[in-house]
């Protein structure tokens, strides 16, 4: 029986990752391909998907086959680019000009940017942005100056996700006030913004908000690339299909902080199949403790048909004087030989 266990679980080990994971014995799976330039309504970040004829079915799962995402997202989109600036107890709402940004043109926009705030709050004060320079090493910080000022300002992250906070390397809806004429970034600074991305959708269920798939390479290419994403693992990544909606779902474009990814009109596209869960894996689990609960059973009648046997020796012994002993060599170790 042990060598029975022995091939039947190196069969189980080939076998099982080959194995299909859905059931197409009343419904076959269906692969639909939604693009949000096929949208009903929505933007390029968000929309609600072209209804589709899945007829008549069971399905109760879906996963995400393939993606392709531009990035074609500006690190400074619009909706979350400002920033106060507080001198002497007045503030200006500092404006960063959607688009993408580097570090040499980033450091110039927000001298530019600052001095000319300080001007329209009547101060005058004149603003230097540095980063590190190319004859040392990268701290990847930014270094604020001010000269021709008469206190120290304060600079503000909006809360709520509105200011660039995590571009300038700054804490959301924190304040930071000069200190002898300078201000550093507290964080490394992030040019990169979206380093994870999520697609959320109202086609799945029973999963933490609503995500349908995620994305953890978003940082690694180059702005004006597209990301293309294959999946690798269908089963894990499944999720319970939401059979609430019919035909139409909805889905949107996230980052890690669930703020939504602005493709700036370009459409982003992703196949997803449709299925039934096939319960193999219960029927190979049921199977295996069926044939544990048969191997128990055996060995268990195995004893007491010894024992038995033992017994009805006992009962018809002729007093030959060698009997017990020939009697206890034949028993299991396990099965205690009864006393007369």
């Amino acid at each position: 029986m042990f060598f029975f266990f022995q091939i039947f679980m190196l069969y189980s080990i080939k076998v099982i990752p080959n194995m299909s994971i859905f059931d197409s014995t009343n419904t076959p799976p269906r692969i639909v391909t939604f693009s949000s330039l096929n949208a009903v309504t929505g933007s390029s970040s968000s929309f609600q998907s072209t209804p589709i004829d899945l007829g008549v079915n069971d399905y109760d799962s879906v996963v995400l086959l393939d993606a392709n995402i531009p990035k074609s997202f500006y690190n400074f989109p619009n909706g979350f680019n400002t920033f106060r600036l507080t001198e002497l107890g007045s503030s200006i709402i500092i404006t960063i000009t959607p688009g993408s940004y580097n570090v040499l043109n980033l450091i110039t926009t927000l001298s530019t940017l600052l001095t000319a705030g300080s001007t329209s709050l009547g101060h005058n004060w004149v603003y230097t942005v540095t980063y590190s320079p190319v004859t040392q090493g990268d701290t990847f910080f930014l270094t604020f100056s001010v000269s021709g000022n008469s206190g120290q300002p304060t600079i503000t992250m909006l809360s709520g996700s509105v200011s660039p906070f995590r571009q300038l390397g700054f804490d959301d809806g924190n304040s930071y006030t000069f200190s002898s004429n300078t201000l550093s970034s507290v964080n490394a600074i992030n040019l990169a913004l979206v380093l994870t991305a999520y697609i959320q959708s109202n086609l799945v269920t029973s999963v933490y908000n609503g995500i349908l798939q995620q994305f953890l390479n978003m940082g690694s290419t180059p702005p004006l690339s597209v990301l293309y994403y294959q999946q690798i693992n269908y089963d894990i990544n499944s999720k319970a299909f939401n059979r609430n909606n019919k035909n139409s779902w909805s889905f949107n474009l996230v980052d890690g902080l669930f703020l939504p990814i602005d493709t700036n009109g370009v459409p982003w596209s992703f196949t997803v199949c449709f299925f039934k869960r096939a319960n193999t894996h219960e029927i190979h689990k049921n199977a295996l403790n069926f044939e544990r609960e048969m191997t128990i059973y055996n060995i268990e009648k195995q004893k007491r048909e010894i024992l038995n046997n033992v017994n009805e020796l006992i009962e018809n012994e002729a007093d030959e004087p060698y009997a017990d002993t020939i009697v206890k060599d034949f028993l299991p170790p396990d099965i205690h030989y009864p006393s007369k």
